[in-house]
């Protein structure tokens, strides 16, 4: 804008000058003159208009592409707070559950954040620790009832837990709504197996399979999951399937530490 004044002004003041100087002149002397720098004139004036739209085009991009950096930052906010309020949605419907959970039931439970997996596939990390009431031997679960571990290291901030899938995992189980007790075992990599059901028992392939302890380790009717058809002769005494668990820890962000039942 300031360009084009500024051409304006220049032009006007060139006239100006051309038009005062030549009354002094004859009318042949004008012509030779207008003639001359009548055409310069033009070329300046149309050069100069030139310029003007060419940086104003310069200039109205600039200002669209600040415009749509603008617009590419606020769409980024918008998806972070999308993100931070489905996250808390999220959370508040696991801690309603977990509130109902208790409400009908003896077991107060601890909400924990998983902060990964350990350098096994079948451990994982918990935010919660010696500092926050976490002992080793305790159930986690889901606000589903679903067993996905125990706790097996507690330090003063965080802790581990074997998934039931941990060589080293044993739960006392049993088929729900039956009489068929037996013991899932971790075989490793996310395998899982129900071993020592007597032979003479009916044992139907995709039945619920929930937690029977023997001792006071855990609750009962925890959820582990669905066992397959079972395997074995028939001259052994037990009969075993492996177990389909119900749900992933990756499928989770926070689980429930059970602290007592």
């Amino acid at each position: 804008m300031r360009f084009h004044l500024g051409q304006n002004l220049a032009v006007f003041l060139l006239i100006a000058f051309f038009a005062a100087a030549l009354n002094f002149f004859t009318p042949e002397i004008k012509g030779g003159v207008f003639n001359v720098f009548g055409p310069l004139q033009k070329t300046v004036w149309n050069t100069g208009s030139g310029l003007s739209d060419f940086f104003r085009a310069v200039l109205n991009r600039t200002e669209l592409q600040k415009q749509n950096e603008d617009l590419a930052a606020e769409n980024e906010n918008l998806r972070a707070e999308l993100v931070r309020m489905e996250t808390l949605e999220k959370e508040n419907n696991e801690l309603r559950k977990a509130a109902d959970m208790e409400a009908n039931d003896t077991m107060k439970l601890m909400m924990a954040e998983v902060a990964g997996r350990g350098m096994s596939a079948d451990i994982f990390f918990l935010d919660k620790g010696a500092k926050d009431g976490i002992r080793n031997g305790m159930a986690v679960i889901s606000a589903e009832k679903i067993l996905y571990g125990i706790i097996s290291e507690v330090y003063s901030s965080y802790s581990a837990a074997r998934l039931l899938s941990h060589p080293d995992s044993s739960v006392n189980a049993r088929v729900y709504d039956t009489d068929i007790s037996g013991a899932v075992r971790g075989e490793g990599n996310g395998k899982l197996l129900l071993d020592l059901v007597p032979r003479e028992k009916e044992l139907k392939a995709d039945s619920l399979i929930v937690t029977r302890p023997l001792a006071n380790d855990y609750p009962s009717g925890l959820i582990v999951g669905h066992n397959k058809t079972s395997e074995g002769s028939d001259v052994e005494p037990f009969q075993q399937a492996s177990v389909v668990q119900s749900g992933a820890v990756e499928e989770h962000r926070f689980l429930f530490v059970i602290t007592d039942f």
